[in-house]
């Protein structure tokens, strides 16, 4: 009687930032996933970095993922912060994960308060932006002046009238 290898989990690790500027964020929270599933005995089959905000539905890299888990490629997704996979519905995205028979592992559950906030705020940018844009129009000089009066406003420049 021959015993048979321990098979490894196949993980996606999936790494996340809101804005460019984070850019070098990106490249650490990857190597922090990579170490934690080498720790955890994974197999990193994939692995995802984006920069999108947490409220953005259209991320080509975690349709992608998820198509995996799908198709079976992968056991589970890796993310190092629930609001690195989605800023609301995260419940949803781990019954959808459940539901192709694998899994989304969080590795550290907390969130330190400034980069909470930092995050909150930028996600109140992107819909102020989303919906102005769809009541005025991308073009529009309307859209324009409320996109910037809201971004100077959050970032403590107050609401200074825009130059034409």
């Amino acid at each position: 009687m021959g015993t048979r290898p321990v098979e490894r989990k196949k993980a996606i690790l999936y790494a996340m930032v809101s804005s460019s500027e984070q850019k070098d964020h990106l490249a650490s929270q990857v190597k922090r996933l990579e170490s934690s599933a080498e720790e955890k005995g994974y197999d990193g089959v994939k692995v995802y970095g984006e920069v999108a905000s947490g409220l953005n539905e259209n991320r080509r890299n975690l349709e992608s993922a998820y198509r995996m888990l799908k198709e079976k490629r992968a056991d589970l997704v890796l993310v190092e912060f629930k609001d690195r996979l989605s800023r609301f519905g995260f419940n949803y995205l781990k019954s959808l994960a459940e539901s192709y028979g694998a899994s989304v592992e969080v590795v550290n559950g907390d969130v330190k308060k400034e980069d909470a906030m930092r995050e909150l705020v930028e996600d109140m940018i992107s819909i102020v932006t989303i919906f102005s844009a769809k009541l005025y129009g991308l073009r529009s000089q309307k859209f324009r002046h409320v996109t910037v009066a809201v971004k100077n406003a959050v970032h403590g420049q107050g609401l200074r009238r825009q130059k034409r």
